[in-house]
């Protein structure tokens, strides 16, 4: 089934990653892909679909006794600015091997969302499919956030599964990111009197070396 946006969620999950990463869609440019998918999933029938923003919420009410979700999100990072390199839109194959922005991460799981709800018209589980905007930047745009925040009750599940590619080994968790800003505090003086000054760049190296020596805590999944 091809929608009139040019999705075919029926076709080869490989072929329909290939779609997907030729519709653009870095972080804050991801309305045309979001109208591909909601269209295409409104196209099935069997799904109840919300859209908020350029997120989008698509599931099934089959009166299971429990409920799993599977999320992904739509946007990447920039494109590459290298002539040549790979990792572009659109999409290309190379000794059988798809290459284009965001084939990892992650349309290669949101293809495999959307093959999913294209198949499943019946699951023994009753299945949430949650696509989002806004991940690959600060927190504050996440369009999953905003989903916690405008429909906390379209997200509750007993298992949640996010689809971003693990070469088929179950990962239990990921590390996160922090992001600070750090000051020092110098004294000016003249290059010519340079030891009546202190040397705000100098102080840094504190800061730097308790990065180096930080031993973080290792967890077993």
């Amino acid at each position: 089934m091809t929608t009139s946006l040019g999705l075919d969620l029926h076709a080869d999950v490989a072929e329909l990653t290939a779609a997907l990463i030729d519709i653009e869609s870095v972080s804050g440019n991801e309305t045309a892909l979001a109208d591909a998918a909601e269209a295409s999933l409104r196209a099935l029938g069997h799904l109840e679909v919300l859209r908020d923003g350029d997120a989008i919420i698509a599931r099934t009410d089959l009166g299971r006794a429990e409920r799993v979700i599977l999320a992904g999100h739509l946007d990447t990072v920039p494109l590459p600015t290298v002539p040549g390199a790979r990792g572009t839109v659109p999409s290309s194959w190379q000794d059988g091997i798809l290459y284009g922005r965001g084939a990892t991460d992650m349309k290669g799981g949101v293809a495999v969302q959307l093959a999913l709800a294209a198949s499943l018209a019946e699951p023994t589980r009753d299945v949430t499919y949650v696509f989002y905007d806004h991940e690959e930047v600060q927190a504050s745009l996440s369009g999953l956030g905003r989903l916690v925040r405008h429909h906390p009750g379209l997200l509750q599940g007993d298992f949640a599964i996010l689809l971003e590619p693990t070469d088929g080994t179950v990962e239990g968790g990921c590390n996160g990111t922090l992001r600070l800003e750090a000051s020092t505090v110098g004294k000016a003086a003249h290059s010519a009197r340079a030891w009546m000054g202190q040397n705000a760049i100098h102080a840094a190296a504190e800061i730097l070396v308790r990065l180096r020596d930080h031993e973080p805590a290792t967890v077993t999944v």
